[in-house]
């Protein structure tokens, strides 16, 4: 088991105050996710900066009472630790949104390669169902501030075979 690993899984373990964890639930680039008893889901980050970003735009959906953005089910905050660099939440089923750790409030981010390179990464990604991708990107920009920049289908996920 990596370093990094057994890090997250001490820090899941004290936030949620029990010596065993249930099998996690996924890791990517910003860390761990990890089922707690209360039937929420706790995200334990690797960075500060990440941690940071997600946490605001978890709090920015709950002072709007955002439970889904067009349908796609979005977790809701129910706690968090700055000093563990844990955000728990609710655990959702698909169709669902989630991991705002790549996401900006109120001004986008700038790319060194280019906005369009990017939408096009995305329309690659999500294929015939890029349309309803965007849909939900500028649902979340118009009406909460939310640039949200990591539109993945494992992220933005249709609740079919389809979404990896």
């Amino acid at each position: 088991m990596d370093t990094r690993r057994q890090t997250a899984e001490a820090t899941a373990k004290k936030y949620i105050g029990t010596e065993s964890l249930m099998k996690d639930l996924g890791s990517g680039a910003e860390g761990f996710v990890f089922p707690t008893p209360e039937a929420t889901a706790i995200k334990v980050f690797k960075y500060e900066e990440k941690f940071l970003r997600e946490l605001a735009v978890y709090q920015r959906l709950l002072e709007h009472n955002v439970t889904d953005v067009l349908g796609f089910a979005v977790p809701r905050l129910v706690g968090f630790d700055e000093q563990l660099l844990v955000i728990e939440m609710t655990m959702i089923q698909p169709p669902f949104l989630l991991d705002f750790a790549q996401a900006a409030l109120d001004e986008p981010m700038d790319f060194p390669e280019g906005l369009d390179e990017w939408w096009e990464r995305v329309e690659a990604a999500f294929g015939d169902r890029y349309a309803t991708a965007r849909a939900v990107y500028d649902e979340l920009e118009s009406k909460y501030g939310i640039y949200y920049y990591d539109l993945a289908p494992r992220n933005l996920n249709f609740g079919d075979a389809s979404a990896q």
